[in-house]
């Protein structure tokens, strides 16, 4: 099989598209995930606004693509998976397969979609696919939309963008009404900061007591609190620490938001921290102020999954990770991570106070009080001012 998919590599060069034609996007996973194949889909439609694009994804991140205006449809995986005519009756001619999915593979192959775009380096989801691309995602020093980006060559499009142009193709403009009941939990005298400080269990996760000196070290601030997340993961902050849930300046949403009216409240609130997880993308896709804090282990550190948008910014430790045998994994993993522990809340206080002060893009690093613990790292090259590389104490 292996032999014979690397051959067919060789064949996988671009092929124009019929006038009207549909391509069909696959990413089945978190908000996040979602949101990196948007300038994939800009892309596309920049290039050739006669095609139509139908995403395809899980129940819970339809919301958010339907937010954006590029989309046309949008059809849910399981639906595709146990009816792969679908793709046929939406008259899909090309598939194009990010992460792989290999039931999502599949199901174009059973649909008979003329163009299967996979990943040769996913040889189970490969093998139902006729078109190729070589992602080389695991040594990759690129940001993982312009690792998506490399499945437009087989279909003839032009995939190369750097990271200053992609932040301005990562957009979302069809906002529902933000509920009256959400409406009254903001305070147009203040800042706004949402507070996401869970990830669905599907990241490192800043622990739940530097959040809470956070909102401590915010205390007298004209800062509104909005803390947001989904019912499950409240009685999981609940266990880790209480005091946060109980604070007298934080607003509780948990719970309480469905996907679209938290993209809705998102879109009206003016800041938002949380680590590498879903709402941190909505917000900077959004132009609000949006901090992510990132591990910096190699594939889920900042260089590849930096918010895209004009007031996204990232806090990271320096260097890489060098704790040996992945100690912090076998420790716990999300809460116990040593490189998120040694990002302090100081550190995450100083940017949001940059905010309320300037309430511009960013804040000018010479007067920052914290200017001297947060240096740029030089490699990350184009993410620029929105990134800093925290000192480890």
């Amino acid at each position: 099989m292996g032999r014979r998919v690397l051959r067919a590599t060789r064949l996988s060069d671009g092929m124009d598209l019929a006038y009207g034609s549909t391509i069909a996007v696959a990413r089945r996973g978190h908000l996040g995930d979602m949101l990196v194949c948007l300038p994939l889909v800009a892309m596309v439609k920049r290039q050739r606004p006669d095609i139509r694009i139908c995403m395809v994804a899980s129940a819970y991140a339809m919301p958010l693509l339907q937010a954006c205006e590029w989309v046309d449809e949008v059809l849910e995986d399981r639906s595709v998976i146990e009816d792969p005519a679908l793709l046929t009756r939406h008259r899909v001619d090309a598939f194009l397969n990010p992460l792989s999915d290999e039931l999502l593979a599949k199901a174009a192959w059973l649909a008979k979609v003329p163009l299967r775009v996979g990943d040769v380096e996913r040889l189970k989801a490969a093998r139902w696919c006729n078109r190729f691309v070589w992602s080389r995602r695991k040594w990759s020093a690129l940001h993982e939309a312009q690792i998506i980006l490399r499945h437009l060559k087989p279909l003839g499009l032009d995939g190369r963008l750097t990271l200053s142009e992609l932040k301005a193709l990562v957009r979302l403009s069809r906002i529902s009404p933000l509920d009256e009941s959400l409406q009254r939990r903001l305070d147009g005298t203040a800042f706004n900061l949402v507070i996401h400080p869970k990830s669905k269990k599907s990241g490192r996760e800043w622990p739940a007591r530097h959040f809470l000196r956070l909102v401590q070290l915010l205390e007298g601030a004209p800062v509104r609190i909005l803390l947001t997340g989904m019912e499950c993961e409240r009685d999981e902050l609940s266990a880790e620490c209480p005091e946060l849930l109980r604070h007298p300046n934080v607003d509780m949403l948990m719970g309480a938001t469905e996907p679209t009216q938290l993209i809705a409240l998102i879109a009206h609130a003016d800041g938002l921290v949380a680590c590498g997880t879903g709402p941190l993308h909505i917000a900077a896709a959004l132009g609000i102020h949006a901090l992510g804090l990132f591990p910096r282990r190699a594939s889920i550190d900042a260089r590849r999954w930096h918010p895209l948008g004009q007031k996204a910014e990232a806090l990271q430790l320096s260097g890489s990770c060098v704790f040996p045998m992945n100690t912090c994994e076998r420790k716990g993993g999300r809460q116990n991570c040593r490189c998120m522990m040694g990002i302090t809340p100081e550190q995450v206080a100083a940017r949001v106070q940059c905010w309320m002060a300037a309430r511009t893009p960013l804040c000018d690093q010479s007067h920052d009080p914290l200017a001297a613990g947060i240096a740029a790292h030089a490699a990350l090259g184009e993410l620029g001012a929105g990134y800093h590389g925290v000192s480890a104490a």
